[in-house]
């Protein structure tokens, strides 16, 4: 993904050069391709400070106002589906021992229609979300027996009461589960393992409720379901597994990690997130290039966001580690990284964003910024494509 950090997937990172070596962890020297250094040029506006909102590339950008605001931190999960956003509100549900047991909470894409969809009941709590068709399913936390563990439900997306999916009566551990992705036959998301406390990748079947183990690995990260594969890294290799894969079948790709960054694979390259830019791998993992270097321009961990289509947003976000209450959040541009390496600066002034999401006219994220009082205020925006 947890709070903020909790919802980019539990993501580590650290400051990494996109000038050489260190770039992509592999020893090679990173080629400069059409959108790495001096990428500055491609942005509207000619130049300049390309994260302050009072730089001249700014100037010709609407201001943005937000969807929703006033939301905590905590809040993630951002889905897209048509019209309708879905998130999890950590606030809502009912109060327990600790915190409240979250809800989902929906709101149209125009900003009406704000509310709470659901609300887990007593004794659960309610983790990750994720959308397939007119279906959404739930992450949720409860207790069995004297054990917590979280098991998969499904709920149609106009409301209604959860129906378990997963076949199993144990449950999974609650430390790492999450959702990687659905789709018309399967949904898949990460658990860990209960005897190795390894990170699996697990695919659980709509049909029948049967789980399959497609990948076992100490730290599953940034997994993602790109065609009829699913791609992750584990800090020294990025994998790819099939998806209908009868039992565990990841395979590396060639000799580049991604580690310790975030990765985003689109059909035609791998995306890899670092302190300075993006860097852009080809899709075996064999050759690497600067994709968008800000080292001249904006401050601060950026990432690729998930993909749309052969796109990516190249957006600020925070460490796993990062504070929001006691650092203070930079103001970044946000950009459009495209297969043919052009680099459009699309929106200023952005605060840290997570949970990008798309439908077919917009782009959708959650991001906190500072107050003028000195507070940290986690809003929802849009923007158009």
């Amino acid at each position: 993904m947890q709070a903020v950090a909790r919802s980019i997937i539990v993501l580590s990172f650290e400051v990494l050069s996109l000038s050489g070596a260190a770039g992509c962890g592999s020893g090679l020297p990173l080629a400069t391709g059409a959108g790495g250094r001096g990428g500055a040029s491609n942005l509207p506006g000619g130049g300049g400070a390309a994260g302050d909102v009072a730089g001249p590339n700014c100037a010709i950008l609407p201001a943005l106002e937000p969807l929703l605001a006033g939301l905590p931190s905590s809040v993630h999960g951002l889905r897209v589906a048509g019209s309708s956003l879905f998130f999890v509100d950590t606030g809502a549900g009912t109060p327990g021992v600790g915190a409240a047991t979250g809800g989902v909470r929906r709101l149209n894409a125009d900003g009406t229609g704000d509310g709470i969809l659901y609300d887990a009941l007593p004794g659960q709590q309610l983790l990750d979300i994720i959308v397939g068709g007119d279906t959404l399913y739930l992450l949720q936390q409860e207790m069995t027996g004297t054990a917590s563990r979280v098991f998969l439900y499904a709920m149609p997306q106009v409301g209604g009461i959860p129906a378990r999916v997963s076949a199993t009566s144990a449950g999974w551990a609650a430390s790492l589960s999450h959702f990687v992705a659905v789709d018309a036959s399967s949904v898949y998301l990460v658990n860990e393992d209960d005897v190795t406390n390894e990170a699996r990748l697990t695919r659980v079947d709509l049909d029948s409720g049967a789980e399959t183990v497609l990948a076992s690995s100490p730290s599953i990260r940034s997994a993602q379901l790109m065609g009829s594969s699913l791609y992750y890294y584990d800090g020294s290799s990025i994998y790819v597994t099939p998806a209908r894969a009868s039992g565990p079948a990841a395979t590396p790709l060639g000799t580049i990690s991604c580690a310790p960054r975030t990765m985003s694979v689109t059909p035609t390259a791998i995306y890899c997130g670092g302190g300075l830019g993006i860097t852009r791998l080809n899709l075996m993992a064999t050759m690497a290039t600067s994709a968008v270097d800000l080292s001249t321009e904006d401050s601060g961990e950026v990432n690729p966001s998930p993909p749309d289509g052969t796109s990516v947003y190249v957006a600020p976000m925070p460490s796993e580690t990062e504070s929001l209450v006691l650092t203070t959040i930079p103001r970044r541009g946000l950009r459009r990284l495209d297969a043919d390496g052009s680099i459009t600066l699309v929106s200023c002034g952005r605060g840290i964003m997570h949970d990008i999401a798309f439908n077919a006219t917009d782009v959708f994220w959650i991001e906190s910024r500072n107050t003028d009082a000195g507070t940290v205020d986690t809003q929802i925006y849009r923007l158009a494509k």
